[in-house]
């Protein structure tokens, strides 16, 4: 019996201790994982159709888009997805970097344009507060040197 007792007062201690040791994340923030994975494609990989309606969905589930919304920023994706196909061929022809650089900045200055016209004040104001989210969450990333699709760390206020 006195081996019982003595058995049973071990493993509630071992619980306390083990329980103890866990810390309660600070008050208004927790940490979860986000899975950060870049690919690089070729000419032959990319499907304007299919980047316009993958980017378009993305920012109807994000941003509630209406129906007609979404269907504007399908167009405004689909050719911005043209337009840099187009630069990934003019790429693979030419060797000035910087020029081509300049150009793709343009491409996605004229879609930000274009969706700032299309997306309400409030609408505009989530994406670019998502867009920061993400840009911070790659530079941990790279910082980690995680980019091949490993769980990243991120603390969430």
């Amino acid at each position: 019996m006195l081996k019982h007792l003595l058995f049973l007062g071990a493993l509630l201690s071992l619980a306390t201790a083990a329980t103890a040791q866990t810390q309660p994340a600070a008050p208004g923030t927790e940490q979860s994982y986000i899975t950060v994975k870049r690919e690089r494609r070729g000419v032959n990989d990319i499907n304007p159709d299919q980047e316009a309606e993958r980017k378009a969905s993305q920012l109807t589930g994000q941003l509630a888009l209406s129906p007609e919304q979404t269907v504007r920023v399908r167009a405004a994706a689909l050719i911005e997805s043209q337009e840099r196909l187009a630069l990934l061929k003019k790429h693979n022809a030419q060797t000035n970097h910087d020029t081509l650089q300049e150009e793709g900045r343009a491409i996605s200055n004229k879609f930000e344009e274009q969706l700032k016209a299309i997306l309400t004040p409030e609408q505009y104001e989530r994406r670019l507060m998502i867009q920061e989210r993400f840009r911070k969450i790659r530079e941990q990333a790279d910082a980690a040197g995680k980019t091949d699709g490993q769980p990243v760390p991120v603390t969430r206020p």
